[in-house]
This record gives C-alpha cells, sequence and structure tokens, in this order.
C-alpha cells in the first residue's frame, strides 16, 4: 500500500476513526475557522440538526449500505460496470470519495482501497463508514504538494453544500452561486508510491488534469484502468481536447453502456458528450 501517512484517519478498538481530528489550518479572511480546539462539525455551515440527527441514530455503515443501494437503483451507469472495470486483487483508488459510494463497492473487488476525500464534512462521513480494507485520506490530490484553498458552494440555507466542492476557481467564477471556503491540503498522488495499482476513479468537479499531473509515474508504473469524470463546462475546455489530454498519459477512450465498456468510436459524435468515461491503458 506504500508508506504510512499522516493524514490517513486511524480506526478505534470498535472499527470507528475518531471523531474531530481535522488538521489544523492557517486561517484566511473569509475563510472556515478549523482548529484543534473547536469541532467544526457544531457549525452550522456544515452540518443540519436534521443531519446530526440522523448520524447519530443511524450506524455509519449500514447508512453508506443503504445509500449504495439506493445509487444502484438511481445512478451511474459505471456502477454497475465496476466488476467489468476492476480487476480483482490489488489496490483501487477513489479520488473524490464524497461519501464513499464507489470505495464501497471497490471494495468488495480490490484487496485494498485509497480513498482520499479534502472536504472534512464529507471525510467524516466517509471514514466511519467504509468497510475495514479502505484507507481514507483527508487529502486533495494535484499535481504539488502544500497547502490550497477549496472553494465550497453555500446553499440558501447557509450551510456549505455536500456537493461541488472544487480547488478549480475558474469553475467557480463562473457560477452565480454563493461559496465559501476553507484550506486543506493537498498533495501528489505520486508521493505515495502506491504499488499494485489496478483501477482509479477520479471525480473532482473540473480538477482531474492536476490529479493527473500528480499521478504522471503511477499512471506509468501501474498502467490502471481509469474512471474520470470530464465536463467541458468544468475545465473549461473542449470535450475533445480533455480527453486527449488522457489519452496523452498512453490510454484509449471507451464509455459504459448496458453494464459493458464500449470503444468511444462506436457512439459517435452526434451523440453527445458523456459525463464519466473509462480510458484503458495501450
Amino acid at each position: 500500500m506504500g508508506h504510512a501517512d499522516p493524514h490517513v484517519r486511524r480506526r478505534d478498538r470498535g472499527g470507528h476513526p475518531p471523531l474531530g481530528g481535522v488538521r489544523p489550518a492557517r486561517q484566511r479572511k473569509g475563510d472556515l475557522e478549523m482548529t484543534g480546539s473547536s469541532d467544526w462539525r457544531a457549525d452550522p455551515r456544515f452540518f443540519s440538526l436534521e443531519e446530526r440527527v440522523k448520524y447519530a441514530l443511524v450506524p455509519p455503515r449500514l447508512y453508506l449500505a443503504n445509500l449504495v443501494k439506493r445509487k444502484l437503483r438511481k445512478g451511474e451507469a459505471e456502477l454497475h460496470a465496476l466488476e467489468a472495470l476492476v480487476r480483482p486483487g490489488g489496490l483501487s483508488i477513489d479520488v473524490g470519495a464524497n461519501k464513499g459510494v464507489y470505495s464501497y463497492l471497490m471494495s468488495q473487488i480490490s484487496d485494498h482501497v485509497a480513498a482520499f476525500e479534502p472536504n472534512p464534512k464529507m471525510y467524516w462521513v466517509l471514514a466511519r463508514s467504509v468497510p475495514r480494507n479502505v484507507e481514507c485520506h483527508n487529502v486533495a490530490l494535484s499535481d504539488r504538494d502544500g497547502e490550497a484553498e477549496m472553494i465550497l458552494p453555500v446553499q440558501r440555507s447557509g450551510r456549505y453544500s455536500n456537493q461541488g466542492g472544487t480547488l478549480q476557481k475558474r469553475k467557480m467564477e463562473d457560477s452565480a452561486k454563493e461559496t465559501g471556503s476553507i484550506r486543506v491540503e493537498q498533495r501528489r498522488l505520486d508521493g505515495y508510491d502506491f504499488r499494485g495499482v489496478t483501477f482509479i476513479k477520479i471525480d473532482v468537479e473540473g480538477f482531474e488534469f492536476e490529479v493527473l499531473e500528480g499521478a504522471r509515474e503511477t499512471l506509468a508504473r501501474e498502467r490502471p484502468v481509469l474512471l474520470v469524470e470530464i465536463d467541458e463546462h468544468q475545465n473549461k475546455r473542449p470535450q475533445d481536447e480533455a480527453l486527449r489530454i488522457v489519452c496523452d498519459y498512453g490510454y484509449a477512450v471507451h464509455f459504459v453502456e448496458d453494464g459493458k465498456v464500449h470503444p468511444l468510436a462506436e457512439r459517435g459524435a452526434a451523440a453527445g458528450p458523456l459525463g464519466n468515461y473509462v480510458f484503458l491503458p495501450t
């Protein structure tokens, strides 16, 4: 699995990671204060009263299992194709894990899963919910190491949204939504020196190219299958250009339909862009 990492959430004897424990970050004007002495989970900008009650009453793993069932009924087609995409055994990596739906399903196929989620609220839910063969990293993967500003949409209630957080400032600059920001740790995937990587899923709201650049050595050495969300409105590139950038790492682009993987050429240009693309090593 590579080297031990100080930003991995460790589990207590009861099988759950300790609560709180968000890494202290230097506060800037307009940023959410996240210090070791304060419990950010009590901040109304993160959890509503309803959410706090829900997470207190429902066992975390049961919550995730039910969420996975709902997503399999109504969610992305790629969820049903994971058995065709993920080679059994080895290590899968979930970049932008959110609450852990993909991590959960990947953990049923792979020996180990490394899940990366920089949003502290989503990370708290993720780390309490996933199976034991999933390591959770409270880190944003990028093309550099250090600290970064994560932009989060603000709902009408004043709380941060569970979806849409990004390090891609251009996406939010073009959005009419109100936003807030927090400071997060960013690292290159190559710095983890993971071995035996068979599959990487990337859903980072327009920041996928920075993630891939920071994984260049890993991609060249391990040649994993990639599942990448690419949206030209988020990454500000024409779809064809975006696909070529990923293919330049030594991949051919495919798509999922009816649980099967097909070359993109079979779909035809008239069908329009997709949200998720599969990239197989050439």
